[in-house]
């Protein structure tokens, strides 16, 4: 940050902690110092007569800006030329309050997050609660008096000339002001002459076209008052107390309601699929054929292996007659023809079980059939879902952290991926008293139904669905529910 040469005129002492040091080891010069720094000055008549030329200059240059840039810059450049100073910032509140620092002297920018500024800051907020009731005033900072005066000492002079802008017709109270810095107090003849120049400001500056149109906001003149930071910090604490009702967000699909699974009836091999995924089909329609070729093999041994039981039972029963040995083996025989017909009968039974029909009317729901075509499969193992699409019912997945108290026909909102400008309404039919796993997290397993007239959902979408609890809680107790939960958890109370 570059700052103006002092001029020939000035007493700038080069060491700083000198001056810091001096104020701080007497404790009486932090009270007398103000005071003393008043005192009238002598002044003769050629150099009152150059200050008030100057002063005039001054005046004349500051009506003729018009925008806000160019006040800031010539303010706290030219008005060297009345009082000497080291550093000059102009700093001002915009709309709502926040304090910044428009302007210093001997630099083109300003980088507001630079740790001079920062200080600036926070020196401007010092000031105006310290001299809340006046406009202009000198200061010097000693350390008993300033609790930051070791980053206030390292960054700038502890002497400061506090300069503000008022207006009894403008809103706000602290609008804009400058603020001077040196290494030796500002004096009496100091504050005098910035006076006059200070009321050149003061028209100026609300008389500048940005400045007018922020004052005749009034909505935002109240923004920035103290009675309405009350009035918001009231209005939190109400709005705090207000009963909502508890409500949790989960992941849900639709899922058929009453849905026909059509698995395998025997272990076998998937050798064709005669239907495509999500085709209607009708009752007896003939959805997946297995691989026979084992089972026929079977049904044909079993078939010879009854005309061997027969043959031998026919033997045994012509020479009963003749031999007792043959007339005891009868019933063996009989028993063997009975076995080797059951087997016939439960491999031809095989046999039609390969092919598996639909057992009612629906929509075949399944993925690819490529990925059963050769594949093994077991007994009752799913390929197949027969679902009506007109039955639909949604699947939510609630986590265990979020579970609320939850009951049979509570309301239910369902926000699909498809649309989530389309809500749907429904109603909870189902809860869950024990959690299950749900893509690797707990979860409680809840069921609804849609009941809304302009349902455009269909069997697989995903969205998510927020459920309504019957109970009211806070606005409180519903925002920091988990925080809460979180420091209990922690701390065990």
């Amino acid at each position: 940050m570059k700052s103006v040469a002092p001029k020939p005129e000035q007493s700038v002492v080069k060491k700083m902690p000198q001056t810091s040091a001096t104020s701080a080891s007497d404790p009486t010069v932090t009270k007398t110092k103000l005071v003393e720094q008043i005192k009238p000055e002598a002044r003769d008549d050629r150099s009152v007569a150059s200050l008030l030329s100057k002063i005039i200059m001054l005046e004349g240059d500051i009506r003729k800006v018009s925008t806000i840039n160019e006040f800031a810059v010539l303010a706290v450049n030219e008005t060297h030329k009345v009082v000497p100073y080291f550093q000059c910032f102009l700093w001002r509140r915009s709309k709502f309050g926040k304090l910044s620092i428009q302007a210093v002297s001997g630099a083109s920018q300003i980088d507001s997050d630079s740790p001079a500024v920062r200080s600036v800051v926070k020196i401007v907020k010092f000031l105006a609660k310290k001299f809340e009731d006046k406009s202009v005033s000198p200061y010097d900072a000693t350390p008993e008096d300033v609790p930051f005066f070791d980053e206030w000492a390292e960054m700038l002079p502890p002497n400061t000339l506090w300069c503000e802008f008022t207006d009894a017709k403008n809103i706000r109270k602290l609008s804009a002001g400058l603020l001077f810095f040196r290494e030796t107090p500002f004096t009496n003849s100091d504050v005098a002459a910035v006076t006059p120049l200070l009321d050149a400001y003061r028209y100026s500056w609300y008389r500048l076209d940005q400045v007018r149109r922020e004052n005749k906001n009034i909505l935002g003149g109240f923004t920035r008052s103290r009675l309405f930071k009350y009035c918001l910090l009231a209005g939190l604490i109400a709005v705090m107390f207000l009963p909502i009702r508890e409500s949790v967000l989960a992941p849900s699909s639709v899922v058929p309601r009453n849905p026909v699974v059509v698995g395998s009836p025997i272990g076998g091999v998937v050798d064709q699929f005669h239907v495509e995924p999500n085709a209607a089909v009708k009752k007896g329609d003939l959805l997946i054929t297995l691989d026979d070729r084992t089972i026929k093999n079977e049904v044909s041994l079993a078939a010879q292996e009854l005309e061997t039981a027969k043959a031998e039972y026919l033997r045994s029963a012509q020479n009963s007659f003749s031999d007792q040995d043959s007339k005891s083996e009868i019933e063996l025989q009989k028993a063997r023809v009975a076995q080797r017909a059951l087997q016939k009968d439960f491999a031809e039974a095989r046999l039609g079980q390969t092919k598996i029909y639909a057992g009612r009317d629906g929509v075949a729901v399944f993925t690819d059939p490529n990925d059963w075509l050769g594949r093994p499969v077991s007994v009752g193992e799913r390929m197949i879902v027969l679902a009506d699409p007109s039955e639909k019912q949604l699947d939510i997945f609630m986590p265990i952290d979020d579970a609320l108290y939850l009951q049979p026909g509570a309301e239910v909102r369902l926000f699909l991926n498809a649309d989530p400008t389309r809500p749907l309404k429904g109603s909870l039919t189902q809860t869950s008293y024990e959690p299950t796993e749900n893509d690797g997290a707990l979860s409680y397993n809840l069921k609804a139904k849609i009941e809304d007239d302009n349902d455009f959902s269909r069997l697989g979408w995903q969205g998510t669905v927020k459920v309504y609890s019957n109970e009211k809680v806070s606005l409180f107790y519903y925002l920091f529910r988990k925080p809460i939960s979180a420091v209990r958890q922690l701390f065990g109370f």
